[in-house]
């Protein structure tokens, strides 16, 4: 994420990349873009970046969820398209689509299936967010599914199921909730 990334002036202006304006965790939206079109990148164990955290700031202002959701599905958009831009570029090295496909495709699962998401953000509002970041259809998706394990295939098959046909809402909530969700516990639990 960009507070832990310094970029150099001038690659920011040869490469023509630039945050998006207003645009609440934009970190996670140019980060990948600036990281992936650096030419070198160098770890510092100095500390060069103070986070702050303001009670009034943009991202703490409403404990509401459902604020950011209309921000995070325009990464997703924005991030998915990037790997089928990248993706079609000679030259694409295939072992990144598997480190990227385990990053994004958990996103969506994370941030509108999540037990918390599903306590407090309604069906409707989960479904209208997420189906900005698939206004353009589900093809990066399958895109991007493509390099990912069968879990993440078959929560991917739910999530358009969940987009596509909103009265099977209750169908997709219900396979996160009591399969895909236990299945993330058990998995971090054996990784400790």
């Amino acid at each position: 994420m960009m507070q832990m990334t310094i970029c150099r002036l001038g690659f920011l202006l040869e490469s023509g990349l630039r945050p998006v304006d207003g645009l609440r965790c934009e970190d996670c939206e140019f980060s990948p873009r600036a990281l992936y079109r650096a030419k070198r990148v160098v770890t510092l164990h100095e500390p060069f970046y103070l986070y702050r955290i303001r009670p009034k700031s943009i991202m703490t202002a409403s404990p509401d969820p459902a604020r950011l959701m209309p921000d995070r599905a325009r990464i997703l958009r924005s991030n998915y398209a990037f790997f089928a831009e990248i993706f079609s570029e000679p030259g694409f090295d295939a072992r990144l689509g598997p480190t990227w496909a385990a990053k994004w495709l958990n996103w969506p699962y994370f941030f509108w299936f999540s037990p918390k998401a599903m306590r407090l953000v309604s069906r409707r509002t989960r479904r209208e967010t997420l189906s900005l970041a698939f206004s353009g259809g589900f093809g990066d998706l399958d895109l991007l599914t493509s390099f990912s394990t069968t879990p993440r295939k078959v929560a991917a098959a739910f999530l358009k199921l969940f987009v596509r046909h909103p009265a099977a809402g209750w169908l997709a909530d219900a396979f996160f909730r009591f399969a895909y969700n236990p299945l993330v516990v058990l998995r971090d639990r054996a990784k400790r």
